[in-house]
């Protein structure tokens, strides 16, 4: 939500919402990869660690430009290391989405609408239309 501050950016309108973004990589399937996972690797540690194995689940995000434009290809990697009854598994899987970038590095889905002065912004009229198009008719 955004609150009105006389032109200045609150942290909500230029940080990206993580639970947003997890719903959009890989088109969802990656935050199931993650949920299930992390399951895995629960129950790995309570059946086979014997109160002294571990389990690890990491999360690597790799960021890069597309282009010269506004968007990013982000590789998103998960991968555990499960113990087992004889030792641990390990996995390690990859995929990528590409998202926009907005006014101070908000990352979604969804292009960002541009504003008069040029800055990117979630925001539209209350009639859908951007005040530029709205003077241009």
């Amino acid at each position: 939500m955004m609150e009105e501050n006389k032109g200045f950016s609150t942290v909500t309108d230029t940080t990206t919402d993580f639970d947003h973004l997890m719903e959009y990589m890989n088109a969802g399937v990656f935050k199931q990869k993650v949920e299930a996972l992390l399951s895995e690797c629960a129950s790995g540690v309570v059946n086979h660690g014997n109160g002294k194995q571990k389990g690890k689940v990491i999360l690597t995000f790799s960021l890069g430009q597309v282009g010269q434009g506004e968007q990013v290809n982000i590789q998103h990697s998960i991968q555990t290391a499960t113990p087992t009854k004889r030792g641990k598994k390990g996995e390690t899987d990859t995929t990528e989405t590409t998202f926009f970038v907005g006014r101070g590095g908000k990352l979604t889905f969804d292009q960002p609408r541009s504003s008069d002065n040029g800055q990117y912004s979630l925001d539209q009229e209350a009639d859908g239309l951007l005040k530029r198009d709205r003077n241009n008719r």
